[in-house]
């Protein structure tokens, strides 16, 4: 796999068992687990063809049993289901030798904009969606990138992940579990440390670089709940949020297991 990282951080397979667009090379088929449909969006320069087209949205939505409670989280799940259809789409019947080059962004010109504009904005709109409005000591609003920056690794007391699995006697599939997790938060933290770094970039750009790297390496949905699972995130996160809500993150993690196997290597310059 083709590979544009974060210096200092590492990748590692992904899970088995995803459905990926019709055409996809059995290789790339073991990265993933389960694929699911999620929402779409559509854009109108009219309102009223808006309108109709977020009712449609809504409607299927509804048929599908994935709602959202309000507007700003009904939009940000088009917004995903936009990007991720144009994702698939990018990959779609291409022939196996040329699999991995339509994800390199060094060989082809749209899976930078694909990627870095389309599918990270619609994830920075998810962040968004239910996060707690508030204003720092000198009078700054919170931006979602302090959230990510404050989220603090377990502490572990220096245990090994080998003497973890003796002291709590794990089978081998909870051991597995154990040692992915440990994996994906040592590529978390390694990533924000290096991101945090780059003095020249915003913190929006700090942002959708820390996501194109988890896209880069297969890791959105482990990010994700690295994100979620913090005891930060009841204080920076409404409770019905996205990313807190058990339901819609669920869903969330779903829709995002549809392109964990893509071979995607965006530079992140």
């Amino acid at each position: 796999r083709i590979m544009r990282t974060v210096k200092g951080v590492s990748s590692a397979p992904a899970e088995a068992g995803a459905q990926l667009p019709p055409g996809t090379p059995p290789a790339f088929r073991s990265r993933s687990a389960s694929a699911n449909n999620f929402f779409k969006r559509s854009f109108s320069a009219s309102r009223e063809v808006r309108e109709s087209a977020r009712a449609q949205r809504v409607s299927a939505a509804q048929d599908a049993g994935l709602v959202f409670d309000t507007e700003e989280y009904q939009d940000a799940a088009n917004s995903l289901m936009d990007a991720t259809n144009k994702l698939a789409r990018h990959f779609h019947g291409v022939p196996m030798g040329e699999f991995e080059a339509r994800g390199d962004s060094t060989k082809n010109e749209d899976i930078g904009y694909l990627v870095k504009v389309s599918l990270c904005g619609a994830l920075v709109r998810v962040l968004e969606a239910g996060f707690k409005e508030s204003v720092n000591f000198f009078g700054t609003r919170m931006h979602v990138w302090d959230y990510v920056v404050k989220v603090r690794q377990p502490n572990r007391r220096d245990h090994t992940v080998e003497e973890l699995i003796t002291a709590l006697q794990l089978d081998a599939k909870e051991s597995r579990e154990l040692q992915w997790e440990v994996h994906a938060e040592a590529t978390f933290f390694k990533a924000v440390a290096a991101i945090k770094g780059m003095a020249q970039k915003s913190k929006h750009a700090k942002l959708v670089t820390f996501l194109c790297e988890a896209i880069n390496q297969g890791m959105l949905q482990e990010w994700f709940m690295i994100l979620a699972n913090n005891p930060l995130a009841f204080g920076r996160y409404e409770p019905d949020s996205i990313l807190l809500d058990e339901r819609l993150q669920n869903t969330l993690f779903l829709h995002l297991n549809r392109i964990k196997p893509l071979p995607v290597a965006v530079q992140l310059a």
